[in-house]
């Protein structure tokens, strides 16, 4: 009897051995166009992965609200309005005794505010907020003023950042103090008295004023996360009744009873003036469309959800996105249009939104929407990846691995892996397990790999189930343990994967583990073969032969012989000789 663990996908047989270098993601009609047709890839080898396994989980947008990504205070993309706001933030500080704080550090605006945005202006703005007030600082001109002059507009906040530290020695009197930094990622508590007592100076004037300090207390990043203060100020942002975020946060709070007592009909009347203002803001059009598709304090109106996406989806990546779905699955009374769904996705992955970018990665892979493009799909793959996306860097590790629309690399192979499994990517972890439990890449470790297999299949991973089971069948990182063996064979041959199908049939034929069942090991057979499992063809055969069915034993030798199996072949002209 034959056992096997998979059928390496066909992209096994493509490696074009494209270069590293990315494509920008805004010239994706200029990636090199590949239209090809991919041969069928033969069995595989025990424990060999298949590339069908993907994680199936992405951005969960059955859940009504979790995948909106409200804007961080760090993220704004007006420089001149922020500079405004925090150069009268600092003009009030000027009451404040900066000396009595240890240290001072005038530094820490910028690291608070600054982190992603490239302006020379704000250099400018950093060395007269140092200037002014922080207490005793000496500037080296040739640091920070060679920025100041500079011409180039793309000076990184990283090179900013890092003059600081060399250029800006800063004194609490005669005394010379340390420089406040981040104490692993997060700010110091002297730090966010500090700013907490700057803010506390501040007049604010106007809504957008209003909602960044909002923001600053509803993250908690660099305030005292505080979701009552956070409400009060988005409130009061509400009053002048001219910015449509305002509305969006105050709607949020109410839907999640942040700050507030949770009233989704407050939130809706909340998403509803944020979409109807002069100036709407294309969240709140979002929010609103989720109200009406599941009719949260209104009648369920699919018609009207599906406008108001339409509305917000010229410009919000995640609109564009959710309108993706919609054509991808033939949702809301639309037709299937893979080409549109792509349409979608590709604006939203200009954008930076990393779900489209791993779901266009699928579509270049599979050919759904789009020609088949193995370097665009590893391109997209990649983008999602750099953004922390998990299953976009399993998918990212496999293509390494396997010189799929890239050059082969196990080495960073193993990285992007590493990296999915520590975001918990059940199909990283059976990758990585099967990495190590034959040394591909790394140093060959049973153990690991079966720690990595039981996590992944604990998670549901079919694959991972079968690896699971065979490690305990051979007693590969545990101890041996037909019962456990049964048990993980039959998890995955319940979710139809061929090979734990046939591994668990030949349990049944053989009694091992389980009780003798010939009647559930033929059934189980003949579900592997008829998905084209070459072993369970061949045990099938196998079984027809015994019982003298040579004619249906010839049926199933055959198939496994055109697959390559060299002993169905000479069990196929054996049968012939007796027929």
């Amino acid at each position: 009897m034959q056992t096997t663990d998979s059928q390496v996908h066909a992209f096994h047989s493509y490696k074009p051995g494209q270069a590293k270098s990315l494509t920008p993601a805004k010239n994706i009609e200029n990636i090199a166009k590949l239209s090809i047709k991919i041969p069928k890839g033969k069995s595989g080898g025990p424990l060999s992965p298949i590339s069908v396994d993907i994680d199936s989980s992405k951005s969960d947008t059955s859940t009504l609200f979790n995948d909106i990504e409200l804007p961080q205070s760090a993220h704004s993309k007006s420089p001149t309005n922020i500079l405004g706001f925090f150069t009268k933030l600092t003009k009030k500080a000027s009451d404040l005794s900066l000396k009595s704080l240890e240290p001072t550090n005038g530094r820490i605006v910028f690291q608070m505010l600054f982190q992603d945005l490239n302006s020379v202006s704000l250099s400018k703005f950093i060395k007269s907020f140092c200037e002014k007030f922080a207490a005793g600082v000496k500037l080296d001109q040739n640091g920070l003023s060679s920025l100041i002059q500079s011409p180039d507009e793309s000076v990184t906040p990283a090179l900013l950042d890092n003059t600081l530290l060399k250029s800006v020695p800063f004194h609490t009197g005669s005394k010379e103090s340390k420089v406040l930094c981040e104490v692993d990622g997060e700010l110091s508590k002297e730090c966010l008295v500090y700013i907490s007592d700057l803010v506390r100076l501040l007049t604010v004037e106007t809504s957008k004023d209003k909602v960044r300090v909002g923001v600053l207390h509803y993250e908690g990043k660099y305030l005292p996360k505080d979701y009552s203060v956070a409400y009060k100020w988005f409130s009061k942002a509400c009053k002048n009744d001219d910015y449509a975020l305002a509305y969006v946060y105050q709607g949020v709070c109410h839907l999640h009873g942040h700050g507030t007592p949770m009233s989704e009909e407050k939130a809706f009347r909340a998403f509803y003036i944020a979409s109807k203002m002069s100036a709407p803001h294309p969240l709140g059009q979002l929010y609103l469309s989720r109200c009406f598709r599941s009719g949260i304090s209104v009648s369920r109106d699919s018609r009207r959800a599906l406008r108001w996406l339409e509305i917000a989806a010229e410009v919000l990546p995640q609109a564009q996105y959710d309108m993706g779905e919609i054509y991808y699955y033939g949702k809301e009374n639309k037709d299937v249009d893979y080409a549109l769904a792509v349409e979608y996705f590709k604006k939203a992955a200009i954008q930076g939104h990393r779900e489209s970018q791993f779901r266009l990665g699928r579509c270049y892979g599979e050919a759904v929407g789009v020609e088949l493009n193995l370097r665009a799909s590893y391109h997209f793959y990649q983008q999602a990846a750099l953004q922390g996306h998990a299953s976009a860097q399993s998918r990212c590790g496999y293509m390494l691995e396997h010189g799929i629309g890239v050059e082969m690399d196990l080495d960073m192979a193993v990285g992007w892996y590493e990296k999915a499994v520590a975001g918990s990517s059940a199909s990283a972890q059976n990758h990585l397990g099967f990495l190590y439990r034959y040394g591909k890449g790394v140093d060959q470790n049973e153990e690991i790999a079966f720690n990595l297999f039981s996590l992944s299949a604990e998670a549901g991973n079919k694959v991972a189930q079968n690896h699971l089971g065979q490690c305990y069948e051979s007693g590969s990182g545990c101890e041996q343990d037909m019962e456990k063996a049964v048990y993980w064979y039959r998890k995955s041959a319940l979710q139809g994967y061929a090979p734990a199908q046939n591994n668990l049939a030949l349990c049944f034929e053989l009694g091992k583990g389980v009780g003798i069942n010939i009647k559930e090991a033929v059934r189980l057979y003949r579900l592997s073969a008829e998905q084209g499992n070459s072993s369970a063809q061949f045990n099938l055969g196998d079984w027809y032969q015994k019982t003298n069915n040579l004619d249906i034993a010839v049926e199933w030798f055959s198939r496994a012989a055109a697959q390559g199996d060299f002993e169905a072949q000479t069990r196929l002209e054996f049968c012939h000789s007796l027929m």
